[in-house]
């Protein structure tokens, strides 16, 4: 019997050194990606989705949300679709995007950081505008919104321009430096309400500089 344990002990100190002498497989962990690609004006050409509730169109980066915001501005839709224009058509984002990559004084200076290759910020033009408002619903799925910059003296300023009888939720803008006329916000400029029309603003924050010279909001 004394022999038999001594066997069993020496098999099990064996077999623990070799799992310790094993390489250990690390676990993998799946997020989704941040827009990490610095972002120069440009937009893209198409986008993910149908814009309707079920399936609304994806922004998964910059230039995906510059594509949204020409098509609502001229007044034209999404990938050629007839059916459902840009302005009245659902969004979803889908990564945190970063339009400039450092950060703004409350002068608007800007200070390149990360993966900027310039010192000079890309402005932003908002979201709808004049007879071309936003009607739709832009859900920003809790992702956050980098760099906003907007900085002259135009009314109607912010993320979004002009809103009329839309939806918006779950945005976050950080470091971001917005200054217009008037009706300048970090979210949205203008929002037109009637008896007959309501828009939707919540679960948003704004953390950086708004400057107007009347009607100034977050």
């Amino acid at each position: 019997m004394r022999t038999s344990n001594h066997k069993g002990i020496s098999f099990l100190l064996i077999l623990c050194l070799i799992l310790t002498m094993m390489p250990l497989t690390p676990l993998m962990i799946v997020e989704a990606e941040a827009d990490t690609i610095t972002w120069n004006g440009t937009a893209s050409t198409s986008l993910s989705g149908s814009g309707i509730a079920s399936d609304p169109y994806l922004i998964q980066s910059a230039a995906d949300l510059a594509y949204m915001r020409n098509q609502v501005n001229t007044g034209g839709a999404i990938h050629g679709d007839a059916v459902t224009t840009a302005s009245s058509a659902y969004y979803k984002q889908t990564a945190d995007i970063v339009l400039n990559d450092g950060t703004f004084d409350v002068s608007g200076n800007f200070t390149a950081s990360g993966a900027a290759v310039t010192s000079a910020a890309v402005a932003w033009e908002p979201i709808g505008k004049d007879t071309k408002v936003f009607k739709g619903n832009y859900d920003g799925n809790n992702k956050t919104i980098k760099g906003l910059y907007i900085n002259n003296q135009l009314d109607n300023q912010g993320l979004f321009g002009i809103l009329d009888t839309a939806s918006i939720s779950g945005i976050g803008l950080i470091d971001n430096y917005v200054k217009g006329g008037a009706n300048v916000g970090g979210i949205a400029g203008l929002v037109s309400a009637t008896s007959t029309s309501t828009t939707s603003i919540g679960y948003c924050y704004n953390a950086g500089t708004v400057i107007g010279s009347t009607y100034v909001g977050g």
